[in-house]
């Protein structure tokens, strides 16, 4: 009969077979092959869309991988100061920590009543 064809993706297309692989129908996914298993995996696309970079085993900017037949997304307008690195704190980090043990010792006092 008819040979079913393979999900999405064959390993079987590179040797060793094993390896991350750019999907070319879609940049910003790549294939994870391991043990004989495929893996459809994303590459970050927040803040900004990346793409993976077979050459380097990364997702990396869209720039970066030629390869790929689609146009590479329009990055936002990057602010004209550069951000800076540190992550801004959401809330105060002590805070949650403590309110849960508070919380707890609560509960269990009310339990021993």
């Amino acid at each position: 009969g008819p040979t079913t064809p393979e999900p999405t993706y064959s390993c079987k297309l590179h040797l060793p077979g094993e390896g991350r692989f750019l999907d070319k129908r879609n940049c910003n996914m790549y294939y994870r092959c391991f043990g004989g298993r495929v893996f459809h995996m994303p590459c970050p696309s927040d803040p900004y869309i990346l793409w993976f970079n077979e050459n380097e085993q990364v997702c990396d900017w869209p720039e970066n991988v030629p390869e790929c037949p689609q146009e590479p997304p329009t990055r936002e307008p990057q602010p004209t100061t550069p951000e800076p690195t540190t992550p801004k704190p959401t809330t105060p980090e002590p805070t949650t920590p403590v309110s849960f043990i508070c919380l707890e010792r609560k509960v269990s006092r009310q339990k021993k009543l």
